[in-house]
């Protein structure tokens, strides 16, 4: 779902980026939600074991 919001919004623009300026901040928020929630799938699945 991460990645289908971000291809739909953010990545639409992509080629408007400038190399010379900052990314946008919704690749940023994004980028940021996708490491948060593969932390999470990471650690619910070693927590598996313990169930």
């Amino acid at each position: 779902m991460n990645i289908l919001i971000f291809h739909r919004g953010t990545y639409r623009g992509v080629a408007h980026w400038d190399v010379g300026r900052s990314t946008p901040v919704a690749a940023h928020v994004t980028a940021v939600v996708s490491l948060a929630l593969w932390s999470g799938v990471t650690v619910a699945g070693r927590l598996l074991v313990y169930t």
